[in-house]
Formats: C-alpha cells, sequence, structure tokens
C-alpha cells in the first residue's frame, strides 16, 4: 500500500501518463505553496481513497528523484492511476476512466 500512497505521481500531483510539462508545473506549484504554508490539492489527489499527500520538500525531492530513473518511472507508472478518454456509446461523450 505504501507503494501507492507515497506514489511519486501522487506526490506531484500528476496522473502517470501527464506529459513532463504537467509534473514541471505541478513542482513549481507545490514549491511555492510550501514557502507560504499552505497545502496544494490537485485533481490525482484521491484523498477519500488514500488519505492525505505529505509534499513536504523532502517527500518533493525524493518523489523527483524516484522518476528521474527510466526503470522506476516505469515500475511506480504502473501502480498509478492513468488519464485515459474514451468515448461512452451510451451519452456519446468522453469520459475519464480511473
Amino acid at each position: 500500500m505504501n507503494c501507492i500512497t507515497h506514489n511519486p505521481y501522487r506526490i506531484l500531483g500528476v496522473f502517470a501518463n501527464d506529459p513532463l510539462k504537467a509534473r514541471t508545473a505541478n513542482i513549481s506549484r507545490i514549491r511555492a505553496f510550501n514557502k507560504v504554508g499552505k497545502d496544494c490539492e490537485f485533481e490525482s489527489d484521491i484523498k477519500a481513497v488514500f488519505g492525505n499527500v505529505d509534499r513536504s520538500e523532502q517527500a518533493l525531492e525524493q518523489a523527483i528523484s524516484l522518476l528521474s530513473s527510466e526503470d522506476e518511472s516505469d515500475f511506480y507508472s504502473c501502480l498509478w492511476i492513468h488519464r485515459t478518454q474514451q468515448l461512452d456509446i451510451t451519452a456519446k461523450a468522453p469520459i475519464d476512466i480511473i
């Protein structure tokens, strides 16, 4: 369960298949919020299921270092939620599948 609740993608507030641009933007946002002592929330937090997210400076640096290796990035990617959009045939509208 630790691999999911402390997943680096979750700490960075992104889905596993979000582009690097989204990660970079969230890292900047988290650092800015940490400077003023506030918590920031993202769509991928899923706090109702997994609880609060530790986004301290130490946790943030650890998440960044874990995702710098392609092997570890792939490992944690398999353990986190991917953003997908499929066409709901009944509603005929794009829906997010988790």
